[in-house]
């Protein structure tokens, strides 16, 4: 089974201390309610599946929602999410890495594009903006 590399892991727990670490699409079952949430779901990637997993983030009550993404800029969901940044930077930020992560474990694997690490608070949204970007 693949596993973020330590280091990285170590690094972003030092840095935001989670409560709770879910790592495969089953990250979607699960309420994102309460503390600091680092969701990490692993590739391949379902078609569809990042959408989902930002439309919950924006809409959590955590304290914090990190996400490790896979980084395309040509993709809607991501010029999306940096209007979004653009607009809320103290809630919404987006971090890129240099290189790519090597995953851990069976099967080692460089993921073919870079990855995005995304930070989300929650937002109080006006009911025109949420109308907006639902």
């Amino acid at each position: 089974m693949l596993r973020l590399p330590s280091n990285l892991e170590a690094e972003l727990d030092k840095e935001f201390q989670f409560t709770q670490k879910l790592y495969s699409e089953s990250a979607l079952l699960h309420t994102w309610a309460n503390g600091r949430l680092l969701i990490a779901p692993l590739p391949p990637y379902r078609q569809g599946s990042i959408e989902l997993y930002l439309n919950k983030a924006l809409r959590s009550t955590a304290e914090t929602v990190v996400l490790l993404l896979p980084c395309d800029v040509s993709t809607d969901w991501f010029n999306r999410m940096w209007q979004i940044a653009r607009s809320y930077p103290d809630k919404v930020q987006m971090r890129f890495f240099n290189g790519r992560i090597k995953y851990e474990g069976e099967g080692q694997l460089q993921y073919r594009i870079s990855s995005c690490l995304i930070v989300v608070r929650p937002i109080e949204y006006s009911n025109e903006s949420r109308e907006r970007t639902a």
